[in-house]
């Protein structure tokens, strides 16, 4: 039988749980670059809404990568 993947999503709503699932992501059995790209949307989404900025937001939405993302993050 070969690898077999899930994926899990989990509600963080404190600096303290996302501090949490980024741990997790470093683990060796975890795809950790996957997680984290998609935690950066995440962040970088919250960010856009957060100033109000919804172009910005939609953007974010349908991006295919994130590496071009990493210098919007404040």
């Amino acid at each position: 039988m070969g690898s077999k993947y899930v994926t899990l999503v989990f509600e963080c709503s404190t600096d303290e749980d996302l501090g949490a699932v980024r741990e997790l992501a470093t683990s060796k059995n975890c795809r950790a670059w996957s997680m984290d790209h998609e935690m950066l949307r995440v962040d970088l989404l919250r960010q856009a809404i957060s100033d109000g900025d919804i172009y910005k937001a939609e953007e974010y939405l349908d991006v295919d990568g994130t590496e071009s993302l990493l210098g919007d993050l404040r």
